[in-house]
């Protein structure tokens, strides 16, 4: 096993029983009824994710699973777990199951917000789960503002909402800031800027489309090559100094920028 496999293992779980919730509902199907077994098993599962005592982000149920609970075939169980994904309801994960959607992770442009204060602001427990830290020459992308200091700290982290991997982020700080690799990053990089008397001002975005590749699709623990968003975010001070770089993978169910816009003065 690997460095970062097992960082990762916090976000790797195994999941072998049905949570009770859903073996409580499903006890309501009776082959008896008139009612198709197909739509019982649709109500039974929908009631059990509106009863809201299953947590966002948390595990649901694989097709085994339901087979071995209800004896039905794959086919009408797939049928139904295809429904609720539609909806909305749930999210499929290779090879682990589905899971109880989050709420999209909505970036709203103009405000200045961190993500961890996004997530609480959805209702979600934010998290990180932190890979790496090393000093490296400044990215092109920012080695000129920098005023001649081209050494920065790269922290590499995956962000979760709920314990589910969202974006996986890599963040670069200027050398003359006073963090070193031995601090918690596990938290808002922006509360950690302001513990150091540097408070974030104003900042730049840029999005784009991307497709995700093995190392960070395994990361986020979605498919090779599925589509996401790729960002770069320029954090400056109120003197207009460069205290953040940032460069993002977002997982594309998940993550999302909306806009604000006014109309335009007459």
């Amino acid at each position: 096993m690997t460095k970062n496999d097992n960082k990762n293992s916090n976000l790797k779980k195994k999941n072998n029983t049905l949570p009770q919730s859903v073996l409580n509902n499903l006890q309501k199907i009776s082959r008896k009824q008139s009612t198709p077994l197909y739509h019982q098993l649709y109500q039974v599962l929908y009631d059990a994710l509106k009863s809201n005592e299953l947590e966002p982000g948390s595990f649901f149920a694989t097709e085994v699973l339901l087979q071995k609970a209800t004896g039905m075939s794959r086919t009408t169980i797939r049928k139904a777990i295809d429904e609720l994904t539609k909806k909305g309801m749930l999210t499929r994960i290779t090879g682990k199951g589905t899971y109880v959607k989050l709420p999209d992770v909505r970036i709203i442009v103009p405000e200045l917000k961190s993500l961890t204060e996004e997530l609480i602001d959805r209702g979600m427990k934010p998290g990180a789960v932190f890979l790496n830290s090393k000093y490296v020459t400044a990215p092109e992308q920012v080695e000129d503002e920098l005023k001649n200091k081209k050494e920065m700290l790269m922290i590499e982290r995956i962000r979760t909402g709920n314990g589910v991997p969202i974006l996986f982020s890599t963040a670069y700080f200027p050398g003359d800031i006073p963090l070193n690799k031995g601090v918690d990053f596990s938290g808002s990089i922006y509360e950690l800027l302001k513990e150091h008397n540097h408070v974030p001002h104003k900042a730049t975005h840029i999005v784009g489309a991307t497709i995700i590749t093995q190392k960070i699709a395994k990361s986020l623990e979605i498919p090779n090559n599925t589509a996401g968003l790729f960002i770069k975010i320029k954090t400056y001070d109120k003197n207009e100094n460069l205290i953040l770089y940032e460069e993002g993978i977002g997982r594309g169910d998940l993550y999302n920028y909306t806009l604000s816009m006014q109309p335009y003065p007459q």
